[in-house]
């Protein structure tokens, strides 16, 4: 391989340097999310006592399908996906609105 002797060249070759480096910082800022499937670490991050505070909140049934939704996230996050307390000192009402629907597309 030869040194570019354009000024084009030069400027395509600091591109694909640039380019590269992007996309390896990429790729190592990806890495930093993977983790072992089969891992013995907590996948919540919440310490133990906040995540018992946390599954004291019982939230009120809701009435439609998308509150239902979100209520149901809720309380596996608060949960951690595992049983509810049977005594809940503290209760939330939802107050979820209806999502924007979208328009049919156009024939």
């Amino acid at each position: 391989m030869s040194l570019p002797e354009d000024s084009r060249d030069w400027q395509r070759a600091g591109r694909r340097m640039l380019l590269a480096g992007v996309l390896s910082l990429a790729a190592l800022a990806c890495a930093c999310t993977v983790r072992p499937l089969y891992s013995t670490a907590p996948s919540n991050p919440v310490s133990p006592g906040m995540q018992a505070e946390l599954a004291s909140i019982a939230i009120k049934p809701v009435s439609t399908r998308y509150a239902q939704q979100v209520r149901n996230h809720l309380i596996f996050a608060f949960t951690g996906g595992g049983a509810r307390t049977a005594t809940r000192p503290y209760s939330r009402v939802l107050g979820v609105p209806t999502p924007p629907t979208r328009a049919p597309p156009p024939r």
